[in-house]
Formats: C-alpha cells, structure tokens, sequence
C-alpha cells in the first residue's frame, strides 16, 4: 500500500467512527424559550434609585464634572474655613493686646 491509499482508508476510517448523535426533540425551542426568560428577567429587574445614580455617575463625562466641582467645592470651603480661623486669631490678638487679663482662665 502506499502512502495515498493508507490516507484514503484511514479517512474513511475515521468518517465511520464519528458518533451519529442528533439533538435532542425540541432543541430550537429550548434554547428560545431560556434566552426569552433571561430576557424577561433582565427586563423585570428594577434598580433601586441609588444605583441609577451610580450608573450615571460612573459615565465618564460626568465623573469628570463631578470631580471639578468637588474641587471647586473643596477650595471654597478651605478659604472660608481659613478666613474664619484668620479673623479668630485676630480677635484673639486684639484682645490679647486691648486687654490680656481677659484671656485668664
């Protein structure tokens, strides 16, 4: 036998020995029954309000305005902190100065 005939008998070889397996009765309709009521779940699934909230904070435009404006936010409220400590410690000062035996315990 050469080489040619060894290929064509072992092809036929193995043609034959390939299970036969069909699907199974009402395989179609299986699987379109299971995507319809995993469709069906995900569309009866109900976010509660805080995670619509964080879905859309997680947009990218909008994490990024969020940031400026907890930025902003922040600023502000550090120079205003610091110009109330500033004018406390010049009252303090003053009256350190006006009259020192009013910071006495």
């Amino acid at each position: 036998m050469n080489d040619e005939m060894k290929d064509v008998a072992l092809k036929r070889l193995l043609r034959e020995a390939r299970p036969q397996a069909g699907l199974p009765k009402d395989f179609a309709a299986g699987v379109w029954r299971r995507i319809e009521l995993q469709a069906q779940d995900l569309a009866s699934l109900s976010l509660t309000w805080w995670m619509r909230l964080a879905f859309a904070w997680l947009e990218p435009q909008r994490a990024a305005l969020i940031l400026g404006l907890a930025a902003v936010l922040g600023a502000c409220t550090g120079w205003v902190q610091g110009r109330m400590t500033a004018e406390q410690m010049i009252r303090e000062h003053y009256v350190a100065t006006v009259s020192p035996a009013l910071l006495l315990p």
